[in-house]
């Protein structure tokens, strides 16, 4: 787990040069037994997805829960993803919004979903009305 965290963290440093991103996990000590690789590749999807579409600050959760599994989350301030655009988000090449096209390519999160699901896990997209977008990686411990 210190590993992991570590490498987060590291993450979050090289990729957030306005300083929008905050850590906000507490040091736990679990096992994880993953594909560590995978996992930060997943988890720069999702900041850089976050930086990219939201304007305001992006928090990431990092939680061992009870039934054996490990929440990693994003939580996006700001710009929530419309109702009827959210089952289109994990699609290869979807763009939510034409006017952001070089913001991506629309690759980003379809690559986390499928990796998520190589380590016998998943990504969802949580929304809090009036706050943001929350995505979360869950992904078994051991």
């Amino acid at each position: 787990s210190t590993l992991l965290y570590s490498r987060i963290s590291d993450l979050i440093e090289g990729i957030d040069v306005q300083n929008r991103v905050r850590n906000d996990f507490p040091i736990l000590s679990f096992s994880f037994l993953s594909n560590l690789e995978l996992v930060l590749i997943i988890v720069r999807n999702l900041i850089d997805n976050a930086l990219k579409y939201s304007e305001g600050e992006v928090s990431i959760r990092i939680q061992p829960l009870e039934d054996g599994y490990l929440e990693i989350s994003v939580l996006s301030l700001g710009n929530e993803i419309p109702i009827e655009k959210r089952e289109y988000i994990f699609q290869r090449l979807a763009k939510l919004d034409a006017s952001r096209s070089s913001r991506g390519h629309g690759l980003g999160l379809p690559i986390a979903k499928q990796f998520a699901e190589i380590l016998g896990g998943q990504v969802a997209l949580r929304t809090h009305p009036g706050i943001g977008n929350e995505f979360v990686l869950r992904l078994p411990k051991a």
